[in-house]
């Protein structure tokens, strides 16, 4: 599949390792913003001759070469990595010929099509690599303006269960970054992805025919909301209270030039995608019409 872009490149500590699964990972940050990143699997090869031919050919692998690019390097994401020093209130960083390169995690988006030509979002993980501290260089500014933005050579390798890459398919961005904001625990409110939610007047007085696209997740379904200046809610935000149960095909009430909110709930009534329209609903017939 044709993969054309990549963002949030992210990186969570090792905390522990686990046998048999991935690791415990401490919270992670984002190293900036994606620029490139390239990927090499490398492998140990051997062939088996006989009667001048090979007969077996063996391989296994050996490490991730791993070339990652973005905009900066936070000094909270260089402590993360590379064991430098934080001080200052945040404010300086320093790094000591003792400071420890950490084990961690590297997750990225990326956007992909299809077979069928559709877009979809790979959130990818490599579970356990390193990072040493990239090379740096500095330009004067001179006639035109130049970035220098930095540039690291890691290294991926497997876990002890053998795993060493994890891939997760999704049909939006936002759902994808979802993902890697909860597994890497980041300190983000997330906006839950976009129900396209249409109105237009209902067969009785008062009321609204709603439409929303895409449609229901098995194992998911509807609440809502009506009135004036209304803001949508957060992802996994709790629908338990203030929110109508909805099946979907029922007329709504409510006033024209009002908003509803609809949202797609979990079973346990968390919020996980929502969508906002204005209402029209089917006006009173005057008298004598």
């Amino acid at each position: 599949m044709p993969a054309y872009k990549a963002a949030y490149p992210t990186f969570m500590p090792i905390q522990k390792e686990v046998l048999g699964g991935p690791p415990v990972y401490d919270p992670g940050v984002l190293i900036g913003e994606m620029m490139t990143v390239t990927l090499n699997p490398e492998f140990n090869s051997a062939s088996l001759y006989g009667d001048d031919r090979a007969v077996v050919t063996k391989s296994a692998f050996r490490q991730l070469a791993i070339t990652l690019n973005t905009t900066r390097i936070p000094i909270k994401a260089a402590s993360m990595m590379f064991g430098e020093t934080i001080r200052e209130n945040n404010k300086t960083n320093i790094s000591n010929s003792s400071d420890r390169i950490h084990d961690g995690g590297l997750l990225f988006v990326i956007g992909d099509i299809d077979e069928d030509g559709n877009d979809i979002y790979v959130l990818y993980q490599v579970y356990k690599a390193q990072f040493p501290p990239p090379n740096e260089s500095y330009t004067t500014q001179g006639e035109s303006i130049s970035f220098n933005t930095p540039s690291m050579t890691g290294t991926g390798v497997a876990l002890k269960n053998g795993d060493w890459r994890r891939k997760d398919y999704f049909a939006t961005k936002e759902e994808a970054f979802i993902e890697l904001a909860k597994r890497a625990q980041l300190e983000v409110e997330l906006t839950p992805p976009e129900l396209i939610v249409t109105s237009r007047e209902g067969t009785e007085t008062g009321k609204t025919i709603i439409t929303v696209s895409p449609p229901l997740e098995a194992g998911r379904s509807y609440r809502y909301k009506s009135g004036v200046n209304l803001e949508l809610p957060k992802y996994d935000e709790d629908a338990s209270s203030g929110w109508t149960e909805w099946n979907g095909a029922a007329e709504i009430e409510g006033r024209t030039g009002e908003q509803v909110i609809v949202a797609e709930v979990s079973l346990d009534n968390k919020i996980k995608k929502a969508g906002v329209t204005t209402i029209i609903s089917k006006a009173a017939e005057e008298e004598g019409a």
